[in-house]
């Protein structure tokens, strides 16, 4: 049954504090300073070089090729994540925080957890079915992506998560195993174990699709790729960038499809989570790494006048030896 979770009496019925007092729910708290630290650190490093790569995508001249905006939108939605499974649940971590210690701000986190997620999911997969359609039929991937249809993509992510976001059970941080879980009460020895109650079956398939559909998608690009002598250099590389960007996104999606049903070992779980993070940070990695455009900018935009000069005649050298090797 769907509810909608943000409802005064939803959130009584099954969200109510009520059934012990804070002291008690302050002694369930079991903090981990380094871990969070960990959490904490990876958060900000990446938050930090996401703000470059934004400033690099929102450049016009960027912006004007169509992937780069459902590129945008990825990066919008690994910032939202980023902070909500680094920054928020560093800090929950450092201070042992359960549910019910913190029942507002654990909330209000899950919420743009679930929302970003969705974001996350549908535009992944998007991108890994636009890069599929620029191989096999680039009338197609025109027909459904070109002009201004790329945001029909966009929208459509954005309404599908606000309604996963705020129609399904809420995902909620624990101290007890430093991750989200649906049972606000997880652990809780004193509260009678209810799971069943907070099955989130919509995100479950959610999930699921994501782990079908990027190998698949993928695998069929392979597939063609491996059929086909002549193809760019430039598409090439942005299906390299695809994949790996999916790849950690199809992890943290394999892992909590299997957490909502089986609870796993305490290092699968912290496990589970660092792949959520890494699901957000390997964005960065692939822009900056791979990606000549956005790599471009944050040179020119960013770094200092010798890092420019340095990377200005590396680019030359590289160019040279490539012409000599034509000739």
């Amino acid at each position: 049954m769907i509810y909608f979770n943000l409802a005064p009496d939803y959130l009584a019925k099954y969200y109510s504090c009520d059934a012990l007092p804070y002291s008690e729910w302050a002694k369930e708290a079991e903090p981990d300073v380094l871990l969070g630290s960990i959490y904490l650190f990876i958060g900000f490093l990446f938050l930090f070089l996401y703000t470059l790569v934004i400033f690099a995508i929102t450049k016009k001249e960027v912006l004007a090729n169509n992937f780069y905006k459902l590129i945008l939108g990825i990066a919008i939605a690994d910032i939202v994540s980023l902070s909500c499974s680094a920054i928020c649940c560093g800090y929950l971590t450092v201070v042992g925080s359960v549910y019910c210690m913190r029942p507002v701000f654990t909330y209000m986190v899950s919420e743009f957890i679930m929302v970003s997620w969705g974001v996350q999911s549908i535009l992944t997969i998007s991108l890994a079915f636009n890069r599929c359609l620029e191989v096999f039929n680039k009338k197609y991937a025109d027909f459904l992506f070109a002009n201004n249809r790329i945001y029909i993509w966009i929208i459509f992510a954005a309404i599908y998560a606000l309604l996963l976001g705020f129609l399904t059970p809420a995902i909620l941080y624990s101290s007890k195993e430093k991750t989200v879980f649906y049972d606000p009460y997880f652990a809780i020895s004193k509260i009678a174990p209810t799971t069943h109650v907070y099955e989130n079956a919509e995100m479950a398939i959610n999930n699921v699709i994501v782990c079908i559909a990027l190998p698949s998608l993928y695998f069929i690009l392979c597939a063609k790729l491996l059929q086909q002598s002549r193809i760019g250099d430039q598409t090439k590389n942005l299906i390299i960038q695809s994949m790996l960007l999916s790849s950690m996104m199809f992890l943290a999606s394999s892992s909590y499809v299997v957490m909502q049903y089986i609870v796993p070992s305490s290092f699968v779980i912290k496990l589970s989570h660092l792949f959520w993070v890494f699901s957000s940070c390997a964005s960065v990695f692939v822009y900056l790494i791979f990606n000549e455009t956005i790599k471009k900018h944050i040179i020119s935009d960013f770094m200092p006048f010798w890092v420019q000069k340095y990377f200005a005649e590396t680019t030359t050298q590289v160019i040279v030896v490539q012409s000599t090797h034509v000739a």
